[in-house]
């Protein structure tokens, strides 16, 4: 069994245990709409799940050289003639993608996101290379879900074969099928959804406060009340946004307490895996 921790949230990290049936299951699902590969250019972590999927697995078994990308993420690594290449983005990739459009013309190129929202950058790389792309849904303890082309409009996500939806209430995305974590029977995801088929949905938004920042996950509800204990008396909230390099972020707002820089300073440590705050402002009450 491999384990997969859950990223970026306001506690501990959860892990999640899956099979290596599991992870060659997902592959093989996800190889087919992809078209012909025979190069892998990665930007997503491979000890997250997205990235161990695309960075590792894919690429063994459809026999094709891997180039590891996230441990320098600033940097486009050289692509070459005639050869079909996967590059596999994170939001913050597609304005690397972007600044060097002039390089990439003239290569074969799919690519493939996930981890949290499309960006301008996203639909503007799409556009100028007449880009093939598919985006990903998924979770850590779902593994991937659902799959659709990347286009402006924002197309209809359609459920993978193996994946089962299961009635909620609540509007959240229930799910059940043979690639869930370990001990897990069904999960019901943050994405709020409406089915417009069988197994067709539109993605509405996240439940409650969670957010994915460049794919790591952030529950602002709890950071807002970490903020009121750090700071006794303080009304804290956070507001989700949209972040044209990430996908998503979000905005901090409190009434009392310390300077904006001395509480990012606070909130890293106490959580240095917490992804910080995009705007951090003090509002003082009348």
């Amino acid at each position: 069994m491999i384990p997969f921790r859950t990223s970026g949230t306001t506690g501990p990290a959860v892990t999640w245990w899956r099979g290596q049936d599991q992870l060659d299951a997902e592959a093989r699902l996800l190889l087919p709409l992809l078209g012909r590969v025979d190069r892998v250019l990665s930007f997503a972590p491979s000890h997250h799940l997205y990235g161990r999927i695309f960075g590792v697995e894919l690429p063994r078994l459809a026999g094709v050289p891997v180039v590891t990308a996230w441990t320098d993420p600033l940097v486009l690594p050289p692509l070459t003639a005639g050869i079909r290449c996967l590059v596999v983005c994170l939001p913050s990739t597609w304005p690397l993608l972007r600044r060097h459009v002039g390089r990439l013309r003239g290569n074969d190129l799919v690519a493939v996101h996930s981890t949290a929202c499309t960006t301008p950058a996203t639909h503007d790389v799409v556009d100028l290379l007449g880009l093939d792309a598919v985006e990903v849904l998924g979770s850590t303890e779902t593994g991937a879900v659902a799959t659709r082309p990347i286009t402006r409009d924002g197309c209809d996500w359609t459920l993978l074969p193996d994946v089962e939806p299961l009635p909620a209430a609540d509007g959240r995305l229930h799910v059940s099928g043979p690639r869930l974590a370990a001990s897990l029977t069904s999960h019901r995801t943050g994405d709020l959804v409406e089915f417009t088929g069988a197994r067709t949905f539109r993605h509405l938004g996240r439940s409650g406060g969670l957010v994915k920042v460049n794919g790591r996950r952030c529950d602002t509800e709890a950071v807002a009340a970490l903020v009121s204990r750090m700071a006794p008396g303080c009304d804290a909230r956070c507001v989700p946004v949209t972040d044209p390099i990430r996908g998503e972020h979000y905005d901090l707002y409190y009434s009392t307490g310390p300077e904006p820089a001395e509480l990012r300073r606070m909130l890293a440590a106490v959580d240095a895996d917490l992804p910080a705050p995009r705007l951090v402002r003090r509002v003082p009450t009348p």
